[in-house]
């Protein structure tokens, strides 16, 4: 019901017409993604119709990896010099957001005696940063540094030479078992940066019956990796991928029709990076409560929200001491 009211109020049915508001209205749905992945995240082992949410966690970092991709890609074209800093106005931003939600972590852990483990004094403090640092900013970190490398100094091929290193690198971490998230959705970014280099041709075969039926082929392709065992590069890396992308087809297919838009959606896009960060310590808070899902739930989201409220103005300071850095 909330997705729901969260998505309906304040839609409208408007064609596209300008040529940023695909973009802006894929940031807008940001909020709602990151929503979803609390939520995947409590349900995910739990029997309740929400279980299904819980797979589509990968789907919306899927879109994360796909809008990121699309963004810097859009700002590449629009923008003199955008590589220049680039690696400290991105990278160097992201690090400090983790930075501090890991600092954040420490002191809860101090203060609640919980015994959270978050930092292991046999290790040093990076090393323990790098550990209890959620995958998707190492790896949206990795892509920053690829993006920059290649379009720095690649005049063309770009997005065929980083699909070609996503792909292998998806490969390698499955085969030396690392976890699904590091390569079940990481195509996306490269189809992020192919989406906006050719968009409005994408876009009107998407509109087309045959292209219509080749993103619900890839649905249902994708669909058969829940068939696969674990232990399949098939089921695990390919068709999950796969599965993604049919999903993003669908989306762009909407948003290209629909422009969603209220206070509430704005209100957590703004928060988007605090929701993801700051969700993995209330979901730690409460594993250890015997609660069921629903309150966890409820608890988990309402605690997430709160934190990413209160860090949300210090992370925006962090950015503005960045940015005129750069200057």
């Amino acid at each position: 019901m909330i997705f729901a009211l969260l998505l309906l109020v304040g839609i409208k049915c408007e064609p596209i017409q300008k040529d940023n508001e695909c973009l802006a209205r894929l940031n807008a749905l940001r909020g709602i993604f990151a929503i979803e992945i609390v939520v995947g995240h409590v349900v995910r082992y739990e029997r309740t119709l929400l279980y299904p949410l819980g797979k589509f966690m990968i789907i919306s970092v899927a879109f994360f990896f796909f809008v990121s991709a699309y963004g810097m890609r859009r700002s590449l074209r629009q923008k003199e010099r955008y590589l220049n800093g680039f690696l400290l106005r991105k990278c160097g931003y992201l690090l400090v957001i983790a930075g501090v939600a890991y600092g954040v972590e420490l002191l809860a852990d101090a203060v609640f005696h919980l015994n959270l483990q978050y930092y292991d004094k046999s290790k040093s403090l990076l090393i323990n940063f790098w550990e209890e640092t959620n995958w998707y900013i190492w790896e949206l970190l990795f892509f920053y540094v690829v993006f920059y490398l290649t379009y720095r100094y690649m005049k063309k091929y770009q997005v065929i030479v980083l699909c070609i290193i996503t792909a292998a690198l998806a490969t390698a971490l499955f085969l030396c078992g690392w976890k699904e998230g590091w390569y079940a959705s990481a195509l996306a970014f490269p189809c992020g940066l192919l989406f906006e280099e050719h968009e409005q041709s994408i876009m009107a075969a998407l509109q087309t019956k045959g292209g219509g039926a080749a993103v619900a082929a890839l649905c249902l392709l994708g669909v058969c990796s829940l068939g696969f065992s674990q232990q399949s590069l098939i089921g695990m890396v390919y068709l999950r991928n796969i599965m993604c992308i049919g999903a993003l087809g669908i989306l762009l297919l909407l948003v290209w029709r629909v422009r969603p838009g209220n206070r509430a959606l704005a209100f957590l896009t703004m928060r988007s990076a605090e929701i993801y960060l700051y969700q993995f310590l209330l979901l730690d808070l409460t594993a250890g409560l015997g609660l069921p899902w629903k309150p966890r739930l409820l608890a988990v989201a309402a605690g997430t929200l709160v934190l990413s409220c209160v860090i949300y103005p210090f992370d925006c300071a962090c950015r503005g001491m960045i940015t005129k850095e750069r200057r």
